[in-house]
């Protein structure tokens, strides 16, 4: 049984209260995910995924807002999961920015309107690209092996 089909278990076996201790307990251990979508929806349902399987995240609408925050803050993420058509910085380019500083931070693509060959112009790549509409399942799995890998 993987761990997710455990949670899966676990959820249908526990309170409400317990879930929620068993879920704060696990992502306190959990790196940090950087969640970054101009459309504050897909930024939610995916926050709601995360949280759902245990992982610890920050959303931001505004990349700007996002690289602030990257910069002053002293816990660092581990994976920064960026859409990469925004208003006045685009995913790509956060992604330059963040890793100029932090060279050892991995990232997912998860865009609609982006080709791959198009992030070729960029010096640097994300780890992995999701063509969206993407299904949870693709999500979750790429995130477990950003965050062990």
């Amino acid at each position: 049984m993987t761990r997710y089909e455990k949670k899966k278990v676990l959820a249908t076996e526990n309170t409400n209260s317990e879930m929620e201790t068993e879920r704060s307990d696990e992502a306190v251990d959990r790196p940090l995910i950087y969640v970054v979508d101009d459309d504050p929806a897909v930024a939610e349902v995916i926050e709601a995924l995360l949280d759902l399987y245990g992982h610890k995240s920050k959303v931001f609408t505004k990349p700007k807002e996002a690289l602030d925050s990257f910069i002053t803050e002293p816990i660092k993420p581990k994976l920064l999961i960026t859409d990469f058509q925004m208003p006045k910085m685009n995913g790509m380019e956060l992604l330059q920015a963040c890793k100029r500083d932090h060279p050892s931070l991995r990232c997912i693509s998860a865009s609609g309107t982006l080709h791959v060959e198009e992030m070729k112009v960029y010096p640097i790549q994300p780890d992995k690209h999701l063509a969206k509409p993407f299904y949870p399942r693709q999500l979750l799995d790429a995130v477990e092996e950003m965050v062990t890998g």
